[in-house]
Protein backbone atom coordinates (compact mmCIF):
# COMPACT_ATOMS: atom_id res chain seq x y z
CA UNK A 1 0.00 0.00 0.00
CA UNK A 2 1.25 3.30 -1.54
CA UNK A 3 1.93 6.27 0.89
CA UNK A 4 -1.42 8.09 -1.08
CA UNK A 5 -3.22 4.83 0.05
CA UNK A 6 -2.71 4.86 3.69
CA UNK A 7 -3.63 8.75 3.86
CA UNK A 8 -6.51 8.51 1.83
CA UNK A 9 -7.64 5.61 4.37
CA UNK A 10 -6.82 6.92 7.46
CA UNK A 11 -9.26 10.11 6.39
CA UNK A 12 -11.78 7.78 5.37
CA UNK A 13 -11.97 6.73 9.03
CA UNK A 14 -11.62 10.19 10.65
CA UNK A 15 -15.42 10.46 12.42
CA UNK A 16 -16.87 13.54 11.73
CA UNK A 17 -18.18 15.60 14.44
CA UNK A 18 -21.90 16.26 15.34
CA UNK A 19 -23.34 20.04 15.61
CA UNK A 20 -23.04 21.14 19.00
CA UNK A 21 -25.34 19.18 21.48
CA UNK A 22 -27.70 17.91 18.48
CA UNK A 23 -27.91 14.29 18.20
CA UNK A 24 -26.80 12.78 14.75
CA UNK A 25 -30.03 10.40 14.45
CA UNK A 26 -32.92 11.77 16.86
CA UNK A 27 -34.31 8.09 16.91
CA UNK A 28 -36.83 8.77 19.61
CA UNK A 29 -38.36 11.80 18.17
CA UNK A 30 -38.61 10.22 14.79
CA UNK A 31 -40.85 7.77 16.19
CA UNK A 32 -42.56 9.89 18.59
CA UNK A 33 -43.21 12.01 15.33
CA UNK A 34 -44.22 8.96 13.62
CA UNK A 35 -46.45 7.01 16.61
CA UNK A 36 -43.99 4.81 16.81
CA UNK A 37 -44.36 3.34 13.82
CA UNK A 38 -40.82 1.68 13.04
CA UNK A 39 -41.62 0.11 9.70
CA UNK A 40 -42.54 3.93 8.21
CA UNK A 41 -40.12 5.31 10.07
CA UNK A 42 -37.83 3.10 8.10
CA UNK A 43 -39.35 3.83 5.01
CA UNK A 44 -38.64 7.94 5.90
CA UNK A 45 -35.30 7.51 6.62
CA UNK A 46 -34.34 5.20 3.53
CA UNK A 47 -36.40 7.77 1.01
CA UNK A 48 -34.46 10.49 2.90
CA UNK A 49 -31.02 8.74 2.01
CA UNK A 50 -32.02 8.07 -1.51
CA UNK A 51 -33.42 11.53 -1.98
CA UNK A 52 -30.63 13.85 -0.36
CA UNK A 53 -27.80 13.77 -3.34
CA UNK A 54 -30.55 15.19 -5.74
CA UNK A 55 -31.57 18.46 -3.10
CA UNK A 56 -27.78 18.35 -2.43
CA UNK A 57 -27.33 18.81 -6.11
CA UNK A 58 -29.81 21.27 -6.61
CA UNK A 59 -28.55 23.36 -3.86
CA UNK A 60 -24.95 23.22 -5.26
CA UNK A 61 -26.51 24.17 -8.56
CA UNK A 62 -28.21 27.28 -7.23
CA UNK A 63 -24.93 28.13 -5.52
CA UNK A 64 -22.98 28.10 -8.33
CA UNK A 65 -25.30 29.92 -10.04
CA UNK A 66 -25.12 32.70 -7.58
CA UNK A 67 -29.14 32.38 -6.97
CA UNK A 68 -29.58 33.12 -3.24
CA UNK A 69 -33.25 32.33 -3.26
CA UNK A 70 -33.20 29.39 -5.00
CA UNK A 71 -30.18 28.58 -2.43
CA UNK A 72 -32.56 29.25 0.64
CA UNK A 73 -35.23 27.36 -1.39
CA UNK A 74 -33.29 24.11 -2.03
CA UNK A 75 -32.01 24.19 1.87
CA UNK A 76 -35.25 24.64 3.21
CA UNK A 77 -36.46 21.48 1.54
CA UNK A 78 -33.12 19.25 2.86
CA UNK A 79 -34.37 21.11 6.32
CA UNK A 80 -37.69 19.98 6.02
CA UNK A 81 -36.77 16.44 5.00
CA UNK A 82 -33.58 16.19 7.59
CA UNK A 83 -36.61 16.84 10.09
CA UNK A 84 -38.65 14.42 8.83
CA UNK A 85 -36.09 11.74 8.94
CA UNK A 86 -34.58 12.60 12.30
CA UNK A 87 -31.39 13.57 10.94
CA UNK A 88 -31.24 16.58 13.41
CA UNK A 89 -27.68 17.60 12.50
CA UNK A 90 -28.51 17.63 8.83
CA UNK A 91 -31.23 19.85 9.69
CA UNK A 92 -29.16 22.23 11.55
CA UNK A 93 -26.62 22.65 9.11
CA UNK A 94 -29.84 22.73 6.33
CA UNK A 95 -30.80 26.04 8.20
CA UNK A 96 -27.86 27.96 8.42
CA UNK A 97 -27.36 27.43 4.70
CA UNK A 98 -31.14 28.42 4.47
CA UNK A 99 -30.68 31.77 6.25
CA UNK A 100 -27.24 32.68 4.52
CA UNK A 101 -29.36 32.22 1.27
CA UNK A 102 -32.33 34.47 2.67
CA UNK A 103 -29.20 36.97 3.58
CA UNK A 104 -28.26 36.74 -0.01
CA UNK A 105 -24.63 35.16 1.00
CA UNK A 106 -23.85 32.48 -1.31
CA UNK A 107 -20.57 32.51 -0.86
CA UNK A 108 -21.52 31.35 2.98
CA UNK A 109 -23.53 28.93 1.56
CA UNK A 110 -21.74 27.13 -0.45
CA UNK A 111 -19.15 26.89 2.03
CA UNK A 112 -21.71 25.70 4.30
CA UNK A 113 -22.83 23.02 1.68
CA UNK A 114 -18.92 21.13 2.70
CA UNK A 115 -20.51 20.55 5.95
CA UNK A 116 -23.74 19.69 5.31
CA UNK A 117 -22.53 16.31 3.17
CA UNK A 118 -20.06 15.90 6.41
CA UNK A 119 -23.26 16.00 8.59
CA UNK A 120 -25.39 13.77 6.24
CA UNK A 121 -22.57 11.26 5.95
CA UNK A 122 -22.64 10.99 9.48
CA UNK A 123 -25.98 10.61 9.60
CA UNK A 124 -25.92 7.80 7.03
CA UNK A 125 -23.31 5.97 8.68
CA UNK A 126 -25.15 6.14 11.94
CA UNK A 127 -28.01 4.90 10.36
CA UNK A 128 -26.58 1.86 9.07
CA UNK A 129 -24.87 1.44 12.35
CA UNK A 130 -27.86 1.00 14.08
CA UNK A 131 -29.35 -1.21 11.70
CA UNK A 132 -32.27 1.57 10.11
CA UNK A 133 -30.85 0.57 6.26
CA UNK A 134 -31.11 -2.90 4.90
CA UNK A 135 -27.88 -2.55 3.14
CA UNK A 136 -24.66 -0.40 2.64
CA UNK A 137 -25.34 2.77 1.37
CA UNK A 138 -22.96 4.61 -0.77
CA UNK A 139 -22.41 7.99 1.25
CA UNK A 140 -21.70 11.52 -0.43
CA UNK A 141 -18.43 12.91 -1.75
CA UNK A 142 -17.47 15.44 0.86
Amino acid sequence: MGAASAHRDAEETVPVEPVGELPVFDVDRLLERLSGDAELARSVVETFIAGFPNMLGALESAALRGDSQSVRLHAHSIKGAAANAGARSVQEVSFRVETAGSQGDVALASNLTEDLKKQFELFRMTAEELGWLPYNTRGVSA
